[in-house]
């Protein structure tokens, strides 16, 4: 099995935190790309907004965190379902 250097392993399970804590939602399979790609953009923007807090002065390290993660989750969303419909292995 391949290492996972520390902070891909502290950020991979930061994702699975969030997706288990969603699954209420139904997941993102029969989801379509353009719905995904529009929230994947809202998320970016939320991590813009961090981002500019920190550089501020006025940044929360858990927030650039969760919203790190959640364009992460999103991009993953994008290409599952692209990848899914082009009838590549998951």
């Amino acid at each position: 099995m391949t290492h996972l250097r520390e902070a891909l392993r502290v950020f991979a399970e930061r994702m699975e935190e969030e997706l288990k804590k969603n699954e209420h939602r139904g997941g993102w399979k029969n989801q379509n790309p353009e719905t995904m790609m529009a929230k994947l953009w809202d998320e970016l923007y939320d991590l813009d907004d961090q981002v500019e807090g920190y550089l501020d002065g006025k940044g929360d390290r858990e927030q650039i965190l969760k919203e790190a993660v959640d364009v992460a989750n999103y991009a993953m969303f994008v290409a599952d379902i692209c990848l899914a419909s082009m009838g590549k292995p998951e």
